[in-house]
C-alpha cells in the first residue's frame, strides 16, 4: 500500500495562472484542443477562472487576475500572475 492509499489522498484540480484568461484560454486550447468551461470569479482575491474536467471528479483550473476587481492578492510584490505566459502554480489534494 502506497503512503497516497494509506491516508485516502486523492488529486483534486490542478491550477494554472496565465496572463489572462484569454491567453491562458488560447494557449490549453492549441495544445489539448479543447475549450474550458466558465468558471467563476474569486471575489475579494480579485481574480476569475475557467475550468476543465480531466476526468474521475479531477479538474484544471486556469486563473488570471480579474480586470473587475482590484489588483489579485495572490500576486504579491510583483503584480503579475505569471512570469511569462502560464505557469502551473498549484495541485490540490483531497481526502
Amino acid at each position: 500500500m502506497t503512503p497516497w492509499q494509506a491516508y485516502d489522498i486523492v488529486l483534486d484540480h490542478v491550477v494554472m495562472a496565465a496572463d489572462s484568461l484569454e491567453s491562458g484560454e488560447q494557449w490549453l486550447a492549441s495544445r489539448l484542443g479543447v475549450a474550458l468551461q466558465a468558471g467563476g470569479q474569486h471575489t475579494g482575491w480579485g481574480t476569475h477562472n475557467k475550468l476543465l474536467q480531466i476526468g474521475g471528479g479531477v479538474y484544471l483550473e486556469l486563473i488570471a487576475g480579474d480586470p473587475t476587481q482590484p489588483t489579485p492578492k495572490v500576486l504579491g510584490n510583483h503584480g503579475k500572475m505569471v512570469k511569462r505566459g502560464i505557469d502551473i502554480k498549484c495541485i490540490e489534494l483531497g481526502t
